[in-house]
């Protein structure tokens, strides 16, 4: 998670090349940013530059959590190691967004689960699978220069997400990262 331009795609594919490279896994990369011209285009780029697979939308899938939701099914199908998810920039005053990260950890926690219940109607449910998933990093990017606003994001989103790590970018320029401290 991070605002528009603080390097979550560019993240994303950097660890894509590095899980291909060092950890011998095979990548699928979701894109799942359906908001930002380009966004699908530049994560293809990121995809090739790593040689690992991208999955983006399609005429049956146009919202992030149906991209999401294919994407999953895709690793689940041709047996990926890992799936990254690129979403879009937002702030994390932003509700509407914040809730369709939410609802796209929802479809990963559905769709990997391991067990159902019986609704009322007697229809097999799957039940959300907690354990997923395994990471909620790049989800928390943050740009060094940001300060204040990057701590006050972070504990947002990890209220509302569980975050697991981050990634701190953008330090090439006089930027220190003290938000990482606090």
């Amino acid at each position: 998670m991070g605002a528009n331009g603080q390097g979550k795609t560019t993240s994303i594919g950097k660890l894509a090349h590095r899980l291909r490279t060092e950890g011998n896994q095979t990548v699928l990369v979701a894109a799942c940013d359906t908001f930002r011209a380009g966004a699908v285009a530049q994560l293809e780029q990121w995809a090739d530059r790593a040689g690992v697979d991208c999955f983006g939308p399609s005429n049956d899938a146009t919202s992030p959590s149906s991209v999401c939701y294919g994407a999953v099914d895709k690793a689940i199908q041709q047996k990926y190691d890992t799936l990254l998810v690129d979403t879009s920039g937002r702030l994390s005053n932003n509700e509407p967004l914040t809730e369709e990260l939410k609802k796209m950890k929802r479809v990963i926690q559905k769709r990997l689960s391991v067990t159902s219940t019986t609704n009322p109607d007697g229809k097999q449910v799957p039940d959300l699978n907690t354990n997923v998933p395994h990471e909620t990093l790049l989800r928390m990017v943050l740009d060094a220069a940001q300060g204040r606003m990057a701590l006050d994001s972070a504990k947002i989103w990890h209220e509302e997400l569980g975050l697991t790590g981050l990634i701190l970018t953008k330090l090439d320029g006089s930027a220190r990262g003290g938000s990482v401290v606090a």
